[in-house]
């Protein structure tokens, strides 16, 4: 493609054609599902992308998919470090239960902190 071809190519586009490209854009970001906010925000950069820097239609919705991806990528990454937090959590009550439980039998301390992993402290705590 020749190196003047974008900027002619925006001298030449009508104003009511540029404006229907952005709302095309919308139209396909919203079928894509993408929400509406976001459909809209992407249009709207797109719209002022247009009219200040002649459109760079393809750049803007790439850098907002990406943008989306890594938000994407940090809430799994949050979510399973939540879970992982809450399994711990729930593993170590089920231990605290089995250690009362061992206590009610009269094991001893000892024996229980090593069946368990839980510390003489903890037991003795029960």
């Amino acid at each position: 493609m020749p190196p003047d071809y974008e900027k002619k190519l925006r001298l030449h586009i009508p104003e009511n054609l540029s404006k229907l490209l952005v709302d095309v854009i919308f139209c396909l970001l919203d079928k894509s599902g993408f929400s509406r906010g976001e459909a809209r925000r992407v249009a709207a950069m797109v719209d002022k992308d247009r009219k200040e820097y002649g459109g760079m239609f393809e750049a803007v919705i790439e850098s907002f998919n990406e943008a989306r991806e890594e938000g994407r990528e940090e809430g799994f990454s949050k979510g399973r470090e939540e879970g992982l937090s809450i399994a711990q959590e729930e593993v170590h009550q089920e231990k605290l239960r089995t250690a009362a439980n061992l206590k009610q039998l009269g094991v001893s301390t000892e024996v229980i902190a090593q069946a368990t992993g839980l510390s003489v402290e903890e037991i003795e705590r029960l």
